[in-house]
């Protein structure tokens, strides 16, 4: 970790990120309070020795916490679709959102993760009639995430575990410290605007001002969200908007970062990427079902982005996204010499995974 040396100033300091777990033991168990993203408080017996995984976000850091072999049954698309090998050696509990009662019991396990304030599970009351208890954490945004992973170590007293954990906050937080610095030397004048699509299609919403999307690139990378002055109304983290209102803020204002999410499942199969990256047929399909943003010419005057993995703008790689794009909009920031490259070599020697730096987003040429 020879970069973190000079990133990681004053972690200690940024303590609002990193939100544990209360423990607590009698004189013949213990138990360990999980408090979720929503703020409901779980109480869990530890140390838990199986779980099931309906979240990604977490199945992932699970791995890098060395759990992963605690993970006993996980939903039926991490079956079919692994970001992570041993996600097809698991037993199929069903869906993320409805995990069938009786295949987590099939297990052996009683605990389920899952999401809290997206993709979340409904039937969380049929679960907890079984004796099943539920874990909703999101292990997403740069606010919570950190606070996330440590809560999972928790649950199975692991001292390994823990202090990975620990070493994912200080990696984590040294990059968010280090950019966010730079970006705040931005004056309002000098601030770049964006506008994020959920995906390509014609239906496809857009990312408002109060997504975590919008929060990550705002306060870290110092960039504007478009859709936040066009819809200044909206509360969810995502809103329709007519092509006839982004073109008009474009003609007024001008728009610097275009992203186009993608919303297909990751595959990690490089050959996949490759084929993907061959063909600009997503954007066109996105161009010839928007003709409206076609005639305006505007993707042939600002950068247009089309994420491959979008577990990079969420999850435990999100610092991945922060580096790119505040690289690549603000070129002239003072970031200490991080990059893309050397912060996923970093982290995969520290936390033993083999994530690759290439081929992760794709730049339009027009």
């Amino acid at each position: 970790m020879a970069i973190f040396a000079v990133v990681i100033l004053a972690i200690a300091g940024i303590s609002a990120y990193a939100v544990v777990g209360s423990r607590s033991s009698g004189d013949d168990s213990s138990t360990v309070t999980i408090t979720q993203n929503d703020g409901k408080e779980v109480v869990v017996p530890t140390p838990v020795s199986s779980v099931c995984v309906v979240n990604t976000n977490a199945a992932e850091f699970l791995s890098i916490l060395g759990l992963s072999d605690k993970v006993v049954g996980v939903s039926s698309t991490m079956k079919t679709k692994p970001t992570e090998d041993w996600w097809e050696e698991r037993e199929d509990i069903g869906s993320h959102n409805t995990p069938n009662p009786e295949k987590i019991l099939d297990t052996g396990s009683t605990v389920v993760i899952g999401q809290c304030t997206s993709m979340t599970i409904t039937n969380g009351d049929a679960l907890t009639a079984m004796g099943i208890t539920v874990i909703l954490l999101d292990c997403y945004g740069f606010e919570t995430q950190v606070g996330d992973v440590k809560q999972l170590a928790s649950l199975f007293e692991d001292d390994d575990a823990t202090e990975i954990a620990d070493l994912y906050e200080d990696f984590f937080n040294g990059i968010v410290e280090t950019l966010s610095a730079a970006s705040s030397t931005l004056t309002e004048i000098e601030k770049k605007t964006f506008v994020a699509i959920m995906g390509t299609s014609a239906s496809s919403k857009y990312y408002t001002g109060t997504a975590e999307l919008s929060g990550m690139l705002g306060e870290i990378c110092g960039l504007k969200n478009s859709i936040s002055e066009i819809d200044s109304s909206a509360t969810s983290s995502s809103a329709s908007i007519s092509q006839e209102s982004i073109v008009e803020y474009y003609d007024d204002n001008g728009i610097d970062l275009f992203i186009l999410r993608n919303t297909t499942a990751y595959d990690q199969g490089q050959s996949e990427i490759e084929a993907f990256l061959s063909s600009q047929s997503e954007i066109e399909a996105f161009l010839s079902s928007h003709p409206v943003i076609d005639s305006s010419n505007m993707f042939d005057s600002m950068i247009v982005i089309k994420t491959v993995d979008s577990k990079v703008l969420s999850g435990p790689r999100c610092f991945v996204a922060m580096i790119f794009f505040i690289t690549l909009i603000y070129p002239e920031l003072d970031i200490d010499g991080l990059t893309v490259e050397n912060a996923i070599s970093d982290y995969n020697s520290t936390f033993g995974t083999n994530w690759t730096s290439e081929k992760l987003f794709y730049r339009y040429a027009g």
